[in-house]
């Protein structure tokens, strides 16, 4: 039996990343997908002042990794749609102040020390038509502050730029011209080696 592994799938919305998550927990065997905030947390939370803001995510990405750890525990592949590097990643471009920034991250790591970080993290991207097309396609979705702010094609170049500083990534993938499948089967590939 192989060993489980924790795999984090990070991108700007629109990227690819929920279809690719869902995607992984198919095809890896004994995979379970991490629970994320819904989009009316997301939508509440984000209209807050920035540090109740980061907060919330901060917070978030805490759960996300007891979540992870435990389901690793009981011999369980674990999928996570966005983790710690989009949280550090959308303050950097968001004009968080970088004091808040460090004393969020010295928080988190007292709370969670490195003992354990995902095995695999996957960096999504694709370019702005793409993207934005995706985005559209969101019937019935109310688009947060941060999501409408990255219609802006400055503003997408900043944060895939943050994306980039932020992650040691063990692959980043342009989606633009993929399909499902391709992107499936070349993080499979690096998955399974």
């Amino acid at each position: 039996m192989r060993p489980t592994k924790w795999i984090v799938i990070e991108g700007l919305d629109g990227t690819g990343k929920t279809s690719i998550s869902k995607g992984i927990a198919s095809r890896l065997e004994n995979s379970i997908i991490s629970p994320s905030p819904d989009q009316n947390a997301r939508s509440l939370f984000d209209v807050c002042s920035n540090p109740i803001r980061r907060s919330f995510y901060f917070l978030w990405n805490s759960v996300t990794k007891e979540f992870a750890l435990n389901q690793l525990a009981l011999g369980k592949n674990v999928i996570t749609d966005r983790w710690l590097c989009s949280t550090i990643a959308y303050m950097n471009c968001m004009d968080i102040v970088v004091d808040e920034v460090s004393q969020s991250l010295i928080t988190f790591n007292k709370c969670y020390p490195t003992d354990r970080m995902p095995d695999i993290t996957v960096y999504l991207h694709t370019d702005q038509k793409t993207r934005i097309e995706r985005l559209k396609q969101r019937d019935g979705i109310q688009h947060t502050k941060e999501e409408i702010a990255l219609f802006d094609s400055q503003t997408q170049e900043l944060l895939h730029q943050e994306f980039l500083k932020q992650g040691s990534f063990d692959l980043i993938i342009d989606t633009s011209d993929l399909t499902i499948e391709q992107v499936l089967d070349c993080i499979l590939r690096e998955i399974l080696k």
